[in-house]
C-alpha cells in the first residue's frame, strides 16, 4: 500500500517539520492507521504472540504498567460536523484536538490538527504554552490568531470563529505501545478502560462521563508502507476485523450529545 498520489513526503513524513513551518515545536506524522476492537481476553492473547516480533516502546519499558495515559479534549461545532463527517465516511476529513499524557503538569500540552486523505491519517501538532492554553480556554479566537506561533494555531483560530468550534468531549485511555524489532516504523498500541466525558477542560475536567466500549481493546497498528507478513498472519489466526473506529465519535454516542442513526 502506498501513500495517495498527491501526497508530499516533505509534509507529513513521520518526525519531519511541515513545509514551511517556522517553529521548532511544530511536528508532522503521517502514516497508515488500522484499527481492530477486540474482548480484552482476545487482546492478552495477541499481546503475548506480538512479543515475539515486538518490545514495548522504550518510553513505556521502565513504567511498572508499561503504559501511559491518553487524554484528548475535541472541539467542534454545534451540529456536530466532525463527528457526521466521520460516520458519513468523507474520504477527506480534519479535526482539532487538545492533547496531553498522563496526569495534569506532567507533560507539554499540545494542539493537534488531525486528519484523513483516503486512507492516509496525518497529524500536525504544535507545543501550547500556558498563555495560549488559557486563551483557547476562554475562546479569544482573535487574541490566540495574534498570539499563534505556529500554522496549526493559526488554522484553528481561524476555523474556531468560522465555525463556532468549541471543546465536547475528552477523552481518556491507557495506552500500551509496541514498536517492531524487525521492521521500519511498524507501530501497534492497544488501548483500554477508555472513556469519555462531557467537559470544557483537559487537565481539570468535570462533568457527566461514560465507558467507551467496556470490556473491550481497541488495538492499532501504524505504518508507513505495507503491514509485515507476521502480522497478517496474526489477522488471520485471530480473525480481526479491520474497523473504521473514532474514539471521539463512540464517546460522544456514549454520552448521549449525538444520535447515531445508522
Amino acid at each position: 500500500m502506498n501513500p495517495p498520489a498527491d501526497f508530499s513526503p516533505q509534509e507529513f513524513s513521520l518526525n519531519r517539520p511541515a513545509r514551511g513551518a517556522s517553529s521548532p515545536g511544530l511536528q508532522s506524522f503521517g502514516r497508515f492507521e488500522f484499527k481492530y476492537i477486540v474482548p480484552d481476553v482476545t487482546a492478552r492473547a495477541l499481546e503475548e504472540e506480538l512479543q515475539e516480533f515486538m518490545e514495548i516502546d522504550p518510553f513505556c519499558r521502565d513504567r511498572p504498567s508499561r503504559s501511559y495515559l491518553v487524554r484528548s479534549l475535541y472541539f467542534d461545532d454545534p451540529g456536530f460536523r466532525c463527528y457526521h463527517e466521520k460516520i458519513d465516511g468523507l474520504l477527506h476529513r480534519e479535526k482539532f484536538r487538545l492533547r496531553a499524557y498522563d496526569d495534569p503538569g506532567s507533560s507539554p500540552r499540545f494542539l493537534e490538527l488531525k486528519g484523513r486523505h483516503h486512507h492516509f491519517s496525518f497529524k500536525h501538532r504544535t507545543v501550547l504554552d500556558d498563555r495560549l492554553c488559557g486563551l483557547i480556554e476562554a475562546r479569544r479566537w482573535s487574541a490566540l490568531a495574534l498570539a499563534a506561533s505556529s500554522p496549526v494555531i493559526e488554522q484553528f483560530a481561524a476555523a474556531a470563529c468560522r465555525r463556532q468550534l468549541a471543546p465536547q468531549v475528552l477523552v481518556t485511555y491507557s495506552r500500551r505501545p509496541y514498536v517492531s524489532r524487525r521492521d521500519f516504523r511498524f507501530r501497534v498500541t492497544l488501548d483500554r478502560r477508555i472513556q469519555g466525558q462531557a467537559t470544557t477542560a483537559l487537565d481539570h475536567p468535570s462533568g457527566r462521563a461514560a465507558w467507551v466500549e467496556p470490556g473491550r481493546t481497541v488495538i492499532e497498528i501504524k505504518f508507513e508502507q505495507a503491514v509485515p507478513a507476521w502480522f497478517q498472519r496474526l489477522v488471520a489466526a485471530y480473525e480481526l476485523r479491520r474497523m473504521s473506529i473514532s474514539k471521539y465519535c463512540r464517546a460522544a454516542e456514549a454520552l448521549t450529545l449525538v444520535q447515531n442513526l445508522e
